[in-house]
């Protein structure tokens, strides 16, 4: 939490190596997380400038539009992922809230689709049940986000998740035990 200490840090690494792309990558992930997304977006260009290709550094700087309510931007940025990754189901899924951000709900629905085909099996980087939720298929999406803790009930991760899908449904209880056993 201590970001000012964090950043002199990178900042003093990247002088040494100012290309280094695991330096860069911690330097957005520090901004972003300090609050600083337009910093972060600023990294994951640079991040990209080094790395065109590989579709990880514009899925995060998607979600940083993404938050940041510069949706055309991620819409963009998760094209670009689409493209690069088809299988990734969190690019799909990314690119599907912006499209009902913007009203375009059956190109979204149809990128909801592709995410539920892709993330067929539940595990550990699952996404799927929120695709479910926003199809309409809350019992699918609250069997799935069952079948996530249960295929892997060590992974801290799944228990967050499980407190955001349940947020999302309107059980805050549910959702608070599950973040507290996060």
């Amino acid at each position: 939490g201590d970001y000012t200490s964090a950043l002199e840090y990178i900042d003093r690494a990247q002088q040494m190596m100012p290309d280094d792309i695991d330096l860069i990558q911690m330097k957005a992930d520090i901004l972003g997380e300090s609050g600083d997304i337009d910093g972060a977006i600023a990294e994951w260009t640079r991040y990209i400038d080094n790395t065109p290709d590989y579709f990880g550094g514009y899925y995060r700087r998607g979600w940083c539009k993404d938050v940041s309510m510069q949706t055309n931007a991620a819409i963009e940025d998760y094209k670009m992922v689409v493209m690069l990754q088809p299988d990734y189901a969190y690019g799909h899924f990314g690119l599907a809230d912006m499209l009902m951000r913007k009203g375009q709900i059956e190109e979204a629905k149809a990128e909801y689709q592709k995410v539920v085909e892709i993330d067929s099996i539940p595990n550990n980087e699952s996404c799927a049940m929120y695709a479910l939720l926003a199809l309409d298929r809350k019992d699918d999406a609250i069997a799935f986000m069952n079948k996530v803790i249960e295929n892997d009930s060590t992974d801290c991760g799944n228990f967050y998740d499980a407190a955001c899908f349940y947020s999302r449904i309107g059980e805050t209880q549910t959702a608070l035990n599950h973040l507290r056993t996060a």
